[in-house]
């Protein structure tokens, strides 16, 4: 008889955590904590808002954020 196969579940931000020694739940301004609270799974929705920053960052004048930039 064979082990029962387990499967692992990691959280998204415990992967970056692990993999990039960064927590992406803290916030880069003030150092407190993020929470989820939305999820954009419509490819056409996501597409529309991707582009829109390319334009931005295309259109943009000046540097980005110092926080950004670290």
């Amino acid at each position: 008889m064979t082990a029962p196969v387990r499967l692992r579940y990691w959280a998204w931000a415990d992967l970056m955590r692990r993999a990039f020694e960064i927590d992406v739940l803290t916030c880069p301004r003030c150092g407190g904590r993020l929470r989820l609270i939305a999820i954009v799974e419509d490819p056409r929705v996501i597409e529309a808002i991707l582009s829109g920053l390319t334009s931005a960052a295309e259109r943009a004048d000046r540097a980005p954020p110092s926080f950004l930039s670290q």
